[in-house]
């Protein structure tokens, strides 16, 4: 049996997981999603092939208030990496 990540935050409260994806057609596009397969960002951009990079705690994003949003709101969050 694999050991769970420790998800606790400093407030006590056990983190949220999201998970990075790149579009395999694309060097600057990318998404967060709350599903580990990310199929829920698949159904927004049907052309896209999503590839799993990291996962991270939504605490980590705080400094991105419109991508918390989204992610709290619809399950994922599209954006692209700006050069």
């Amino acid at each position: 049996m694999r050991d769970q990540p420790d998800l606790q935050t400093r407030s006590g409260r056990v983190g949220v997981l999201v998970y990075l994806f790149r579009d395999e057609n694309s060097r600057d596009t990318f998404a967060y999603s709350t599903d580990v397969t990310g199929r829920n960002v698949a159904r927004a951009l049907r052309r896209a092939k999503w590839n799993f990079m990291a996962s991270a705690r939504i605490e980590d994003l705080d400094d991105n208030e419109e991508a918390t949003r989204h992610l709290r709101q619809r399950g994922f969050y599209v954006f692209r990496r700006q050069a």
